[in-house]
């Protein structure tokens, strides 16, 4: 059975206290289990955010969350949307325009199952999440086993600049597999949705499956290097740690690369102005690189 908060089942505390947490606007649930859905912890953030933290949760879900004290609940089926504009907090105070971002979210399959209580097997929803934002699109599941349906994912929505995966909680298979994936299988799901980069989520924190609390990482490591993966491409986190992330639109590539350019340029109109009869050191690394090779093999040849 699933982590049950009557058990001492953590290997750590949680590294923070609500309290301690900043603002937050949207909170996604994306399964039912006990380790993915803690009571104590939905009544501490609604108290401390209340009307103002908005929850996106599967079908079925809603009731539940309304017992909790949670007011405003979305539950959507699977490829449901749903779109919100957010305000800019940070302007609010200041004289500066309010700025509003559009964040459309989107209720995706999964392969889990619920059962929270002895007679309610399946009769709430499960699923991932899609965030899509004119910048940026993100995607996020808690808990899966891996299926097809994580292609198309990436096919309707992706590719995805990043996304949260699950590494951990896979033995035994015949028990835990079904609903869980194995590092191996987040790596599979990474490729399938095209996502940019992936963090590993769900590992290491909860002792209810037989595998090594420290295998997960292990096993992604050695996984990225037989896919010819990068640590940058699917990364860890210690718990706790953060990381600043940043992604550049094509656009903003596309006009570092033609501001570069015209400085390679205006650099050698300047040193053809100078001096004619001048090597030019700025027609870009490749055309440096062939005419030093050539040089070399004409040396040694003449040898």
């Amino acid at each position: 059975r699933y982590y049950h908060p009557s058990g001492d089942c953590r290997y750590r505390k949680p590294v923070y206290e609500v309290q301690q947490l900043p603002r937050i606007d949207a909170v996604l649930i994306s399964n039912t289990h006990f380790d993915h859905l803690d009571l104590a912890s939905i009544r501490a953030l609604n108290d401390r955010f209340g009307e103002m933290l908005l929850w996106y949760v599967p079908a079925g879900l809603q009731a539940w969350m309304g017992k909790a004290g949670c007011t405003n609940v979305v539950d959507l089926e699977w490829w449901r949307e749903d779109e919100v504009d957010f305000i800019d907090q940070s302007k609010v105070d200041n004289d500066e325009e309010t700025k509003v971002t559009k964040v459309k979210f989107v209720c995706c399959p999964s392969q889990n199952y619920h059962t929270r209580s002895t007679d309610d097997d399946n009769a709430i929803l499960w699923g991932s999440w899609a965030i899509l934002t004119p910048r940026y699109k993100l995607f996020f599941v808690g808990s899966t086993g891996y299926c097809e349906v994580f292609k198309s994912v990436g096919r309707k929505y992706g590719p995805f600049h990043m996304a949260a995966l699950p590494i951990g909680g896979y033995e035994p298979e015949w028990k835990f597999g079904y609903g869980n994936t194995t590092p191996e299988e987040a790596v599979k799901i990474h490729q399938d949705l095209l996502a940019m980069c992936s963090l590993a989520i769900s590992w290491g924190t909860f002792n209810f499956t037989n595998e090594f609390y420290l295998d997960p990482p292990h096993k992604l490591q050695e996984e990225l290097r037989k896919s010819g993966l990068s640590e940058m491409q699917f990364f860890l986190l210690k718990h706790g740690e953060s990381r600043l992330i940043e992604i550049k639109e094509a656009n903003e590539r596309q006009e570092e690369e033609d501001h570069h350019h015209e400085g390679e340029h205006d650099q050698h109109h300047d040193q053809h102005r100078e001096d004619d009869n001048q090597e030019d050191d700025n027609q870009g690394l490749i055309d440096y690189l062939v005419e030093k090779v050539t040089q070399d093999d004409d040396e040694h040849h003449g040898d």
